[in-house]
């Protein structure tokens, strides 16, 4: 009977083991992204010409279209002009922004697992530090290591 006992708590605690890592791999993906700058979700971008500096910006879940940033403002701008003291209305973030100041690792092929621009979750993204991928007009790929600029 004991020897039972052991057995079931033993696969207990390795599920409960298998469950927390599989978990915390979810939560810690570090999949780069592989970006079209074209993609209706790059509200602004910047290369420079020898790529040493890159910033881009991604539209924030909910406000990706511009009826959705206009009405957003509107709002804001109406909570404002309702304030018997209408000193500051902060307007909603509508942009998510990363920059990088080194040069990027090129690539001549795109052999790694990677995430695309509409798995980034960017109102609830938490990560500091991502990898980007951009391909080039010759095929291949740069890949930036940017960090996530703080809010003001």
């Amino acid at each position: 009977m004991s020897i039972i006992k052991r057995i079931i708590t033993l696969l207990l605690i390795l599920l409960s083991s298998n469950f927390v890592i599989s978990q915390t791999t979810k939560s810690n993906d570090n999949r780069p992204f592989l970006v079209n700058l074209n993609d209706p979700l790059v509200a602004h971008y910047s290369v420079s010409k020898d790529t040493s500096r890159m910033s881009i910006s991604f539209y924030v879940n909910g406000y990706e279209s511009k009826q959705k940033r206009e009405k957003a403002k509107k709002e804001r701008i109406d909570k404002l002009n309702k304030q018997k003291r209408p000193d500051y209305v902060r307007l909603p973030t509508f942009y998510i922004n990363y920059i990088d100041v080194q040069k990027p690792e090129k690539l001549t092929t795109l052999d790694c697992d990677y995430k695309t621009l509409n798995e980034f979750n960017s109102s609830t993204s938490t990560q500091f530090l991502i990898y980007i991928i951009i391909k080039q007009d010759d095929g291949t790929y740069l890949k930036w290591s940017p960090v996530l600029l703080p809010e003001e």
